[in-house]
């Protein structure tokens, strides 16, 4: 409650320094896109989906393969055994809280290149990512990719076979599925 509290307050303040205008970034390659077979990828979602899956991986090996990222797993699994082990637990917070800051920024800048954007524009963001957590399991990188993949797909089913409208209601319909 508190954190959506602090999204609430964050969003209004936008709101009075830069106003609800739509903005976008429009870069140089923007027209330019992969044809093949009928199919027309623009280069600039392509270079988005490697540049995230890229962070991913980096995260996912700092997670597994660094002594910080192993500290940062003890004490998201037990905070009381990880600080007798001699782990300064308030320093992984801050680390953690860093890298989800730092990832959060990444994404945000990769979303930025291809929708366009304003202070409100996180919210619809916000809660596919929680869908997708759902999905994925709590805590698993791969279970998050993997749940990315399952809610992408079902959208665009759904997109091509019901009506557009009804895409975001297929993320809340898995969720609650997964959830039963």
């Amino acid at each position: 409650i508190l954190t959506f509290g602090l999204n609430m307050l964050m969003v209004n303040v936008n709101l009075a320094l830069f106003t609800a205008d739509v903005r976008s970034i429009t870069v140089s390659y923007a027209d330019l896109a992969l044809e093949f077979g009928g199919i027309r990828m623009p280069y600039t979602r392509i270079a988005v989906f490697m540049i995230a899956l890229l962070l991913t991986l980096v995260l996912h090996l700092f997670m597994n393969h660094t002594r910080t990222g192993h500290a940062i797993r003890a004490t998201a699994q037990n905070t009381r055994a990880a600080s007798m082990l001699g782990i300064d637990t308030r320093r992984v917070y801050a680390i953690a809280f860093g890298i989800g800051a730092a990832m959060a920024g990444a994404a945000g800048s990769l979303v930025a290149v291809l929708y366009s954007f304003s202070p409100v524009a996180g919210d619809g963001l916000t809660m596919k990512s929680f869908v997708i957590v759902v999905l994925g399991g709590l805590g698993s990188g791969p279970g998050a990719v993997l749940g990315g993949l399952v809610l992408g797909i079902a959208e665009t089913l759904s997109a091509g076979y019901l009506s557009s409208a009804y895409k975001d209601v297929v993320a809340f319909v898995l969720m609650l599925a997964v959830l039963f």
